[in-house]
């Protein structure tokens, strides 16, 4: 099944920065699984756009939502 999540994640020194995808998901995969992978992927995406990169980086979440991709019944 799809999930769609978006996180809006501050890093102090760095910024801010939302990020989101449609994921499929394993069934072994547990939310903090998704979330650590959601976290990581916005922070990299911050690191990859920072001019600098701060000593150290230590992130707030801000904004976190993870649910089905789709509500409706397609068939």
């Amino acid at each position: 099944m799809k999930y769609h999540y978006i996180i809006t994640v501050e890093v102090p020194d760095l910024g801010l920065s939302t990020a989101n995808d449609v994921i499929d998901l394993h069934p072994d995969w547990t939310r903090s699984e998704i979330y650590k992978h959601a976290l990581n992927k916005c922070i990299q995406q911050m690191l990859d756009s920072a001019p600098h990169r701060p000593g150290r980086i230590t992130p707030i979440t801000r904004f976190w939502s993870l649910e089905p991709d789709s509500f409706l019944d397609r068939a």
